[in-house]
């Protein structure tokens, strides 16, 4: 992809070192994804995750990996699930 937005830093606030994580990820027709928000949502408990999005599998699995690290369920989302904007989530307190 060459874009402007191709690579979409995401931190995991649990972690005492914040490291971003980047990565490229396109919908369904390659157009590239411009927010994070629009292809996740990382909550304290669990991740909704729009797994099919990622355009590097190893990157993916790398990713999936550290959230699995965190104790978080993982949730994948379809495309036709993000595209309806399930991946925009707010958790309450």
């Amino acid at each position: 992809m060459d874009n402007a937005f191709q690579s979409t830093p995401i931190a995991d606030t649990e972690q005492t070192a914040k490291q971003p994580m980047v990565f490229d990820a396109g919908d369904h027709s390659g157009a590239a994804v411009s927010h994070t928000n629009a292809l996740m949502c990382l909550a304290k408990e669990f991740v909704l995750i729009g797994l099919d999005m990622f355009t590097d599998p190893t990157r993916r699995a790398e990713i999936v990996a550290r959230f699995e690290s965190t104790g978080r369920t993982i949730t994948g989302l379809s495309n036709d699930q993000i595209v309806r904007f399930a991946g925009i989530h707010v958790t309450a307190r």
